[in-house]
């Protein structure tokens, strides 16, 4: 009989990623950020426009500086919960 120990090899495969699936990934990632630079920009310059000339007469007008931030508020929280739902690769 033999008294060798037998040696299990363990293999750490949770950090090794195919470069397709992370090339894959990032595209998908970098999609869906140009599309939330586009909403953003968007969004942010109709209002603008559509405020320009109270803008123009005051400058540090709270409530416009609030409407602003509301708008970011919304579309933050309208981005953080698409990103929480979209299931990559």
């Amino acid at each position: 009989m033999s008294s060798r120990k037998k040696k299990f090899i363990t293999l750490n495969t949770t950090n090794k990623v195919n470069a397709g699936v992370i090339a894959q990934y990032q595209r998908e990632l970098l999609k869906l950020v140009q599309q939330m630079i586009s909403t953003y920009t968007k969004e942010l310059l109709g209002m603008y426009k559509s405020n320009k000339e109270e803008i123009r007469q005051i400058a540090q007008d709270e409530s416009i500086a609030e409407q602003y931030k509301k708008k970011m508020d919304q579309l933050n929280q309208a981005y953080q919960q698409y990103f929480a739902k979209v299931k990559f690769v």
